[in-house]
């Protein structure tokens, strides 16, 4: 019995193959789950970002072909430009409403004002620059600029920089245009 007894002992069921894990394996575990976590979250935060920065690009294209179209109608419909600054043009039709296209620095927005009321053309408008010339270029490609007779202005030229803001921070969202109309 005693043998008997003795070689229960020895022969215990093997129990290791259901045991736990190790703290060593549970730590590598755990680095593992955080590079793989930390990984996900980056790709998340990155890819919000290009949407956000498509989206306002899109957006801010579409305010810029919509401003280039009616200011492009206004200025070939107008029989006089009243007035003309490097921030503003005033348009006078044939008859006799007027049409102005102001821009804001300090609020960064262009503004159209006419018979009809007052639209917001573009905001976040950093730069606007309204170029009035007597004509088309000559050979050499110089514009003449007109005297102070604004009957003379036979071309304008505006430019615009505008931009948005991503999660805090101006990332590729600028549009720049450019247009000339006679």
């Amino acid at each position: 019995i005693m043998c008997n007894l003795q070689s229960n002992l020895n022969h215990r069921p093997k129990y290791r193959s259901c045991a736990g894990i190790s703290l060593v394996e549970m730590m590598v575990a755990i680095v593992v789950g955080t590079i793989i976590m930390a990984s996900v979250i980056m790709t998340g935060v990155f890819v919000s970002q290009s949407f956000k920065a498509v989206g306002n690009y899109s957006d801010m294209d579409r305010k810029s072909e919509t401003t280039v179209d009616n200011m492009s109608r206004d200025i070939r419909n107008a029989g006089l430009i009243t007035s003309s600054s490097t921030n503003q043009i005033t348009l006078t039709d044939l008859s006799g409403n007027v049409t102005v296209y102001s821009w804001n620095p300090a609020t960064t927005q262009l503004v159209r004002s006419n018979q009809y009321g007052v639209t917001m053309m573009l905001t976040n408008c950093l730069f606007l620059s309204f170029n009035t010339f007597t004509r088309v270029p000559s050979t050499n490609m110089t514009f003449i600029p007109p005297s102070s007779f604004t009957n003379e202005i036979k071309l304008v030229s505006v430019s615009w920089r505008c931009a948005r803001q991503v999660f805090g921070s101006r990332i590729n969202t600028e549009s720049v245009q450019t247009a000339n109309s006679m």
